[in-house]
């Protein structure tokens, strides 16, 4: 069930509604955008019933034991691919972004990596990670864990909590559903330590950013966020946690408010919500200027993988965009039904997640995750694996 990108899609987005109901930040306004909400609770309801029907189908494809020819091949490319990408990057970077932000330097993320470079880098280094956990998942051989190490690491030390999650997320859903019976109360009791000290972390690292982006208060996000007092007494990283998951329904009911919605044509749908942005950002690169998504707050940003559908052609522009994600995981699960299956399961549920923060469709290293899972699995160079 945890690698069923319909069924946890339609269960993410019930419960997003459900905590910003509880309107535990002072920016939201709970009797807004009504049209909005119930078409986001139809589309909920839609995919959970797709993925009940899928389920039995999925479920055989996840619970056979894997036999791949990619695991008669002691040696992988990737782990050197990895390490020299990250050592060029750096590089070009001028130092390791954790260690600059630690001296007090000014770093922005969104700057890092070399251009074009990275965002092949950033893909390749989540579908490594993630396949390598899926041939130690059927393997139990430890060797399968570097890489998966490695990537987390890289994403640590480039202060990249995004793609830290996509990597974390996919690999952790994978890791319960396929070795689910044998999890015990202690396996479950450290994954839940684990969860709580991710949250701190996730909140320690924001708190810095913040810092390094010039804000003096360590805590800004509670007066940013008119955070409820109960996170008064918390660490930052629940607010952080609140914020991320609920804002971005907050920003996509608002523009239903303020009548920001059918705003434009065809064309730009196409390029602002199915095209890979390493495409849109060539053919159109005003689009993010041509179209405004009216902020509950400057510093919340975004607006679900729907804003912008519903900012470009309104409702109907949710529809299609909804389609679409129909689609494409439909055909990434029959891509990969007989190579990684797990592989491709978990990153299109950790998409399908994400898709409550942002366009997942459209983002770069997720396309490219899928693509080199899907693709890259089946080659191999001088009898020795490329991922």
């Amino acid at each position: 069930m945890l690698i069923n990108p319909f069924l946890m899609f339609g269960l993410t987005f019930l419960s997003v509604l459900f905590f910003y109901q509880l309107g535990l930040s002072g920016l939201y306004f709970k009797d807004e955008g009504s049209v909005t909400v119930f078409l986001m609770v139809i589309f909920a309801i839609i995919s959970m019933a797709i993925g009940f029907v899928f389920h039995p189908l999925s479920r055989f494809f996840i619970e056979r034991k894997l036999i791949n020819f990619s695991l008669k091949y002691k040696k992988n490319y990737s782990l050197y691919i990895l390490l020299i990408g990250f050592a060029l990057e750096c590089l070009n970077n001028g130092g390791i972004p954790l260690l600059m932000v630690l001296k007090g330097q000014v770093y922005d993320y969104t700057q890092f990596g070399i251009k074009t470079f990275h965002v092949f880098y950033m893909g390749y280094l989540s579908a490594a990670a993630v396949i390598n956990i899926e041939r130690y998942a059927y393997t139990k051989d430890k060797k399968y864990l570097k890489i998966p190490a490695v990537a987390i690491l890289v994403t640590i030390l480039i202060l990249n909590r995004g793609a830290t999650l996509l990597i974390v997320f996919p690999m952790g859903l994978m890791l319960i559903a396929l070795m689910r019976s044998k999890l015990t109360f202690r396996h479950i009791f450290l994954t839940f330590i684990a969860i709580i000290a991710f949250i701190i972390m996730f909140g320690v690292l924001g708190d810095k950013r913040m810092s390094s982006s010039g804000y003096d208060d360590p805590k800004a996000i509670l007066q940013i966020g008119e955070a409820d007092p109960v996170f008064n007494v918390l660490p930052s990283g629940f607010f952080w946690t609140y914020l991320y998951a609920t804002s971005p329904m907050a920003n996509l009911i608002h523009q239903e408010s303020v009548a920001n919605l059918s705003m434009g044509t065809v064309d730009d749908f196409l390029a602002a919500t199915i095209y890979p942005d390493f495409v849109s950002k060539y053919t159109d690169a005003e689009l993010s200027e041509k179209y405004d998504l009216k902020k509950i707050t400057p510093e919340l940003n975004v607006g679900t993988g729907f804003s912008m559908a519903f900012i470009i052609m309104g409702f109907a522009g949710g529809w299609f965009l909804f389609l679409w994600f129909i689609l494409i995981t439909a055909f990434f699960m029959y891509a990969n039904r007989y190579t990684y299956f797990s592989s491709a399961c978990a990153t299109l549920t950790s998409m399908a997640i994400f898709m409550s923060f942002n366009n997942m469709l459209v983002f770069s290293s997720c396309v490219l995750q899928l693509i080199f899972v899907t693709v890259l699995t089946r080659f191999r160079f001088n009898n020795t694996l490329i991922i």
